[in-house]
């Protein structure tokens, strides 16, 4: 059933989720405080940042924390959440089990993948925050896929309905970040 796909694939990924909305939220918090450490160390590569302002340490740092924190969370919850989807939603369902390492790997995975992402947007002269269609939503699921990878293979099942469900998360989410000051652009 698609809803049970749904479930288990979005219980898969929340750690990486979870990191890629919060570095914003941490580096926002920091600025606020004073200055932000740019991961980049404000260095340029063919004349263009490496990375651009937008990726700090503390967001990164942040990120990671945070995503890891909620794997572990869901490693003690896990039995109780299994319970109530089962009994509640559909006997079909199998949450997928987390360990603190598939955790780490999907959080700083995700933020890994949109570094990598504004590297290549910087490349190719995209300023920071010009949008990059389907590169701005996805590089951070690919990021948090491959270096899960290490430990825990997706389920390809999983892998499609991320890919599809993650643009309009990502844009709702992005727009709520905008209108609430978070972000500087909607994308």
């Amino acid at each position: 059933m698609l809803a049970d796909l749904l479930i288990e694939a979005l219980w898969f990924i929340l750690p990486a989720y979870i990191a890629n909305s919060t570095a914003p939220d941490v580096a926002a918090l920091t600025r606020f405080r004073g200055k932000t450490h740019p991961i980049d160390g404000e260095k340029k590569f063919r004349g263009q940042r490496v990375f651009g302002e937008g990726k700090s340490w503390e967001g990164l740092i942040g990120g990671v924390l945070a995503g890891t924190i909620v794997g572990a969370i869901q490693m003690v919850v896990r039995p109780q959440a299994q319970a109530i989807f089962t009994s509640n939603v559909s006997p079909a369902i199998n949450l997928p089990t987390h360990s603190i390492e598939l955790a780490f790997l999907l959080a700083f995975g995700a933020l890994a993948g949109d570094i990598v992402g504004s590297f290549l947007k910087r490349r190719v002269g995209m300023p920071r925050g010009s949008p990059a269609p389907l590169l701005d939503q996805l590089d951070f699921v690919y990021g948090a896929v491959i270096l899960s990878w290490l430990v825990s293979p997706i389920r390809l099942d999983y892998f499609g309905i991320l890919a599809f469900i993650t643009l309009p998360i990502h844009l709702i989410s992005n727009i709520i970040a905008w209108r609430i000051k978070i972000k500087k652009e909607p994308w």
